[in-house]
């Protein structure tokens, strides 16, 4: 049925896999003033291409040379799983605690494997342990399935968690009413659906028909898709390459300014000169009553880089971007709801008037940063006029 599959062309498309997997991770990893996300990415990256590694091995016969290769892969595979879910936290701003050490665990069933193979194994012996059938048509054994069924269904809860942790980021920032933050994530939510999809119904597919060379294609061409989706994505989005959006979503700035910025350049009398740039644009420019308002935005219309942006807002206003955007808007908003009836307009109409997308997003800000909602604020100010 898959005669037709060239081995030849299957490993040049591992081989391709191979190298741009280990340019991007080198990328990310020396990129300066590195995010953790980046790093966390670029050893996701860093293991995924073993796959590629051992199929080029496999077809050029070095495997045989080395015979605990195969076993050692699934240990460095079996990290796919909790690295991804780093990332994602990472991505999100979202701490790793503790009890993230422990994921470390899922690991250690293949590194028992790898041992168990070095004592009671001969090395001459394991290449039919993992493959059967002629050079020109390998497959899978049936020991070597399950293994690869077991990293998949790792790697599948693994991603249900990513999707989890990307729907509690996306809920807080909806709180902070941040749709611009929204959209950056969308594309990275896309790309875990589409893993998703990878596990579910190309992976077992391959499996069952247990076919080296075309188990090398399927995932050559499904690797090298998502890879040109990240780069074009990143071309358009900071997510990857900018530390703002971690920066701008810390619960606590002061923490941040202990720690992020104790090597900073910005001495305190340029981050007063830019405080009181940031002043004026608040009190002057428009943009702060659009919608979709972002980090980098505000930083183009101020002429500065957005991580400098980022820094003077925390040091300065010892809030995070959000909070200060939200802040100044709801300072306007209460001066419309005093004169409501004057302006023939709705509580809902001036949210959308402030920057605020919806009701229940402009409620949520009045109520965080006033601790009343916008109707219970107007009752009060009719007491004491």
């Amino acid at each position: 049925m898959y005669s037709n599959v060239s081995p030849s062309f299957s490993f040049y498309l591992s081989l391709f896999c191979w190298a741009h997997l280990w340019f991007f991770a080198v990328v990310l990893a020396v990129k300066r003033n590195n995010h953790t996300a980046n790093r966390f990415l670029a050893l996701f990256l860093f293991c995924f291409s073993f796959i590629h590694v051992q199929h080029v091995l496999l077809q050029v016969g070095w495997l045989a040379y080395i015979p605990f290769f195969d076993p050692l892969c699934g240990v460095i595979l079996s990290a796919l799983g909790p690295l991804f879910y780093f990332y994602t936290k990472a991505l999100t701003a979202e701490p790793l605690t503790k009890k993230d050490n422990l994921h470390i665990i899922i690991v250690l069933p293949a590194v028992v494997h790898l041992l168990m193979l070095l004592f009671f194994k001969k090395g001459e012996n394991l290449a039919d342990y993992y493959y059967t059938g002629t050079s020109e048509a390998k497959h899978y054994t049936s020991i070597n399935v399950l293994l690869l069924c077991g990293m998949l269904l790792c790697f599948t809860v693994y991603l249900l968690a990513s999707i989890n942790v990307i729907n509690r980021y996306l809920k807080k920032i909806n709180q902070s009413y941040a749709k611009a933050e929204e959209l950056r994530l969308k594309w990275f939510r896309d790309i875990v659906i589409a893993l998703l999809a990878f596990s579910f119904l190309l992976v077992p597919f391959t499996l069952y028909y247990a076919n080296v060379s075309l188990s090398s294609l399927i995932l050559g061409y499904f690797s090298t898709l998502i890879y040109f989706i990240i780069v074009l994505k990143s071309l358009n989005t900071s997510v990857l390459f900018n530390n703002s959006l971690a920066a701008d979503t810390q619960p606590s700035v002061a923490t941040v300014e202990k720690h992020k910025y104790q090597n900073s350049f910005q001495t305190n009398e340029s981050i007063d000169r830019l405080g009181q740039q940031i002043e004026n644009f608040l009190a002057q420019n428009p943009l702060l009553y659009d919608e979709d308002l972002s980090l980098k935005q505000m930083a183009d219309a101020l002429n500065i880089p957005p991580y400098i942006l980022s820094e003077a807002i925390n040091r300065y206003f010892r809030k995070s971007f959000f909070e200060l955007i939200n802040t100044a808007r709801i300072e306007k908003a209460k001066t419309e709801l005093l004169s409501l009836e004057s302006a023939n307009i709705t509580i809902e109409a001036v949210g959308y008037n402030c920057g605020f997308g919806s009701k229940a997003a402009f409620y949520r800000a009045f109520k965080k940063t006033t601790g009343q909602t916008p109707t219970a604020y107007l009752k009060e100010q009719e007491l004491t006029c």
